[in-house]
């Protein structure tokens, strides 16, 4: 039986009822400005930093609130911060590309985070406003954020991993600079590779599937919540400051022009927030949130 707002079948396990209600939604924001940049290792890297500082403030607000919530039935079972917490490697990353990484927490007295601090983004204002409230009143809906976030460092975060490095002359095998991507193997103490970074998505799927179970009602609240959460990530991607030239594919002739950047990304945050109360769906690039299966 399908449900009265789409036409995905309620049956479905609740990764693929969540993947399958955000998928349209990745085909239409697949080539947002500010996750071409961010995807292609464009962004200048104390650009890339302030990225990281708005992720960071982010991951930090959902895993206190997800802590706060450890002994739910639905979100002790996804709930593994030992392998899937980002807040910490997030701010190693910020503190060692700011050059700040000698003492912990260095990082927050940079003028660039505390321009942040003192004026944040309305986008992540909202966000972090948004799971400030559903820890309160809806935690379960937590959930949702958690699977927009971590699956998408898991898939699409691979790739940026590999082009973030070449960009800013990183050493992927320390992994300096390069924390956020990098997860701990499940069943060994160790960094996972490729294969186990796919055994992880797996896990973490099978494990929403069985914290859900048949209830219906959850999983189309999951599945809107994570389009919610999807708006509120491209809103951040959509503070970026592009480079100061850009490769275009040009249709037709099968190459690239160089032309001139520099702007921030189109989008606001309204223009965002307002398009998914309309059209009810929503989400970042398949680039950065797909991979193989998607999400």
């Amino acid at each position: 039986m399908a449900t009265n707002s789409t036409s995905i079948e309620a049956s479905q396990p609740a990764s693929v009822y969540v993947r399958e209600a955000t998928r349209a939604s990745h085909e239409r924001v697949g080539s947002a400005q500010g996750a071409r940049w961010l995807a292609g290792g464009q962004l200048a890297k104390e650009e890339y930093a302030h990225y990281l500082v708005l992720l960071w403030h982010v991951y930090d607000e959902l895993e206190r609130s997800l802590a706060a919530h450890a002994n739910d039935p639905v979100i002790r079972p996804v709930y593994v911060p030992a392998i899937f917490s980002r807040a910490d490697h997030v701010a190693a990353d910020i503190g060692f590309l700011l050059n700040t990484a000698t003492a912990e927490g260095a990082w927050r007295a940079h003028p660039m985070v505390a321009g942040i601090l003192a004026a944040p983004p309305q986008v992540l204002i909202e966000y972090t406003a948004r799971i400030k409230y559903l820890c309160a009143e809806h935690p379960r809906l937590l959930v949702a954020h958690a699977y927009a976030r971590y699956l998408g460092d898991l898939s699409g975060g691979q790739i940026i991993r590999k082009n973030v490095a070449k960009a800013y002359g990183l050493d992927r095998e320390d992994g300096d600079g390069l924390q956020l991507y990098a997860f701990r193997a499940l069943n060994r103490d160790a960094p996972a590779s490729a294969n186990e970074v796919k055994v992880l998505k797996e896990f973490w799927r099978e494990r929403l599937d069985g914290a859900v179970g048949g209830d219906v009602e959850l999983k189309v609240a999951l599945a809107e919540e994570s389009k919610l959460a999807f708006v509120l990530n491209e809103g951040l991607l959509s503070t970026l400051k592009g480079p100061a030239y850009e490769c275009v594919y040009v249709p037709g002739r099968g190459a690239y022009n160089i032309v001139r950047g520099g702007a921030s990304s189109n989008k606001s945050v309204k223009t965002l927030v307002v398009l998914a109360s309309i059209i009810g769906a929503a989400g970042l690039a398949h680039y950065l949130y797909g991979g193989g299966r998607g999400q």
